[in-house]
């Protein structure tokens, strides 16, 4: 039933037990749904908890990870997919075979493809949710009104690992709306199928109309989601870069930035930025094996000692032991 498998490390897989529970603190319970919950011991407690509901030819799935370490996860796609990815906490870096670089950036979600076969996906410590969505022929029938979607549809037929980053949208009030609504299901079985065909179908339309009218997205999107989205995008940028160009295009001070974002995630604006480079570093290391130099120019640093120098400073471990800092 549910295309995506994780894959416990094998670090964990002495320790592994698979159940039904529901483990505390998700985002969303889905009643009626199918759960799956995969739990291993690294020092604490690991899990990967799937929530999955089939309906009318759709595919609903929310998906809670919890990770003590930098851990490197395998996904094994049995078949593939055209999936609408939304991350609703956390930010990692995925590795999508046939394309590349896919950043899970919180309050952000895309299109994508999802190719059969094995992909990675990198978390440093902490719990992530997110939910997918196959929205089956609901995509088929944007594919005759947009060609981008058409050709990420077909996209199996000529796909190549660009290494090039997949854009992201920021959640706008009517996506938080439709997600707020699933979290606020109930248990009333009989009605639950109708309400759940409503939301995917509104969330497939929605990414038509947000894709087709951006400035009308951007006015309706919160600026947590369109700020997490704009550095999804921009990864790569230097951080000043970055900061420049935040200021410039969301028409914000410098002041008002800082405290803005301050005041969202409890963290200094600069401090995020490097911690989201650090960890996409990382990625560039150990999933797509770049070499130092290779890494030190795909995000803009001056010269490798420098991007080395820094790279030891933040993981106590310098690049080329990369490797022995996550769990695999």
């Amino acid at each position: 039933m549910i295309p995506l498998e994780f894959i416990v490390p094998t670090a964990g897989k002495e320790s592994v037990q698979k159940s039904a529970n529901i483990p505390g603190g998700q985002q969303i319970v889905l009643p009626g749904a199918i759960y799956y919950l995969v739990e291993w011991e690294l020092r604490v407690k690991n899990y990967i908890f799937q929530q999955a509901c089939e309906n009318n030819g759709a595919l609903l799935v929310f998906l809670t990870i919890q990770v003590s370490d930098y851990t490197l996860i395998k996904v094994r796609c049995h078949s593939a997919i055209t999936a609408l990815q939304y991350t609703l906490e956390g930010s990692s870096f995925g590795y999508l075979k046939g394309h590349g670089c896919l950043p899970l950036f919180q309050s952000t979600y895309t299109l994508q493809y999802i190719p059969e076969g094995e992909h990675q996906v990198l978390f440093a410590p902490g719990t992530y949710h997110y939910l997918y969505i196959n929205p089956g022929g609901l995509i088929d029938s944007l594919a005759e009104h947009d060609d981008g979607i058409g050709k990420l549809i077909k996209r199996h037929q000529g796909c190549h690992e660009s290494g090039e980053l997949a854009g992201r949208l920021p959640f706008d009030s009517k996506v938080t709306e439709l997600l707020n609504r699933l979290k606020d299901l109930t248990d009333k079985k009989t009605r639950i199928p109708f309400i759940i065909n409503t939301i995917v179908n509104d969330l497939t339309y929605h990414y038509y109309e947000q894709l087709h009218d951006p400035i009308l997205a951007a006015n309706e999107a919160g600026l947590n989601a369109r700020l997490n989205a704009f550095i999804a995008n921009h990864i790569e940028l230097p951080i000043r870069e970055i900061i420049k160009k935040l200021k410039k295009d969301f028409f914000i001070e410098n002041r008002s930035l800082l405290n803005y974002w301050k005041k969202s995630y409890t963290k200094n604006l600069m401090v995020s930025l490097k911690t989201l480079r650090m960890h996409f570093a990382l990625y560039l290391l150990v999933v797509e094996k770049l070499s130092i130099a290779e890494v030190a120019r795909r995000l803009s640093y001056s010269d490798p000692y420098v991007f080395s120098r820094l790279f030891t400073r933040f993981y106590k471990a310098p690049p080329k032991s990369a490797q022995k800092i996550v769990v695999v």
